[in-house]
């Protein structure tokens, strides 16, 4: 059985260095040094900083502590900044793929789903290979691996390692903290929800402080110039224009269904008992529904957002709905096609409406209104399937 799961995930790694290779032949990159905006200027003024030791450090706020991905790709050979980027990216998100398979496993997914899911993952358009050809100067790809161990080290009581762990995830992105926020809250919901000891307070708080600490030296050593956005004051403003502007939970909602194709409809509307399922299932459940709460309140590209939390997303979706085969993979077909994958993304300079027809957070009202038929569309063809289902049970 170790034999076949060592070959799985040597098949996984292969898998995965091919699909970044086919990408990044195919698709071409955006054109940063058009948009002034982009956040791939701010993570290329931090690489040039860690290559020539250029100074002053002149990174905008709240990026400036994003030191870590630049850095790696520094100590690469040469004066390729997007390339540097793209190998490093790649090397985690190669990783993500067999890890991802071991954390469905884990959480006893039948195993005729894994590969498909792991294979809607990795062709999504933003998902991590995707993504990485077309905004190869970027930060996303670590932060999967750091969630789905994140959630394993916990259940597994690894906290040593986790403390190792956490001052390069904080170092890669500060949404780190914020997780570790989340794992502090969980621990005390086990404590005083359910009675259970199992969790360890003092251990969530010394990981919770190890964030803190990382953050504050990064920020000591690497200080920004400028002021900017805290996380709280991006949450505070979002929660505001959410307020002002109802559309955009609309449209959160569409970039759910984006995030997730048909695969979303396999829930189950009614999770029986599910609070007395298994210590890992709470664990998880409470985790995914946080990870949408700080993809809503995390920045308008809720797409990208929700998707860096899909491991935890679908693992939920089949770990608590437990869907037959028929439904399963009539979803992952229909779900496979809306990924596109045989297609180009519109390279962005900034103007966004090439991305009407991929991001319904940008996309303009006709697309909005194709959106959301198409959501409606897949959730009455997982509805009359579930219902002939059960009428020939």
């Amino acid at each position: 059985m170790q034999k076949t799961q060592a070959s799985i995930y040597l098949l996984l790694i292969v898998y995965g260095i091919a699909i970044a290779m086919v990408y990044h032949h195919l698709q071409p990159p955006n054109k940063y040094a058009e948009n002034p905006l982009a956040d791939a200027n701010q993570y290329l003024k931090i690489y040039h900083h860690f290559k020539s030791g250029e100074f002053p450090y002149s990174v905008r706020h709240s990026y400036h502590q994003r030191i870590a991905i630049p850095w790696l790709a520094a100590k690469l050979p040469g004066e390729d900044a997007a390339q540097h980027f793209f190998l490093i990216n790649s090397f985690f998100a190669v990783l993500t793929l067999p890890l991802f398979y071991f954390f469905l496993s884990y959480f006893k997914v039948r195993k005729e789903f894994i590969l498909p899911v792991i294979i809607y993952f990795s062709l999504h358009w933003v998902g991590p290979f995707r993504q990485n050809a077309i905004d190869p100067i970027n930060l996303d790809m670590p932060m999967y691996i750091f969630e789905m161990l994140l959630i394993l080290m916990v259940l597994e009581r690894k906290y040593i390692w986790l403390i190792i762990l956490i001052p390069f995830a904080v170092a890669v992105k500060e949404l780190a903290l914020a997780l570790l926020v989340v794992n502090l809250i969980y621990t005390l919901f086990m404590k005083f929800f359910f009675k259970k000891n199992t969790a360890s307070i003092p251990w969530a708080l010394g990981l919770l402080i190890t964030g803190f600490a990382t953050s504050m030296l990064i920020n000591h050593y690497f200080p920004s110039p400028t002021s900017g956005m805290t996380p709280w004051r991006i949450m505070a403003f979002h929660i505001r224009e959410s307020i002002r502007h109802p559309d955009h939970f609309i449209r959160w909602l569409l970039s759910l269904f984006a995030a997730t194709g048909a695969l979303l409809f396999l829930f189950r509307l009614k999770f029986r008992g599910w609070h007395s399922e298994m210590e890992s299932t709470v664990t998880l459940v409470f985790f995914s529904v946080s990870g949408l709460a700080l993809s809503w309140l995390g920045g308008m590209d809720y797409t990208r957002l929700i998707f860096i939390g899909f491991p935890w997303i679908i693992t939920t979706i089949l770990a608590l709905g437990k869907p037959s085969r028929l439904r399963f993979f009539v979803a992952f077909g229909v779900s496979l096609i809306i990924t596109r994958f045989w297609m180009t993304l519109p390279v962005i300079v900034l103007d966004l409406s090439p991305y009407n027809a991929w991001m319904p957070e940008n996309a303009s009202s006709p697309w909005l209104i194709g959106w959301t038929f198409l959501a409606l569309a897949c959730l009455g063809l997982m509805a009359l399937l579930q219902f002939m289902e059960k009428k020939n049970y």
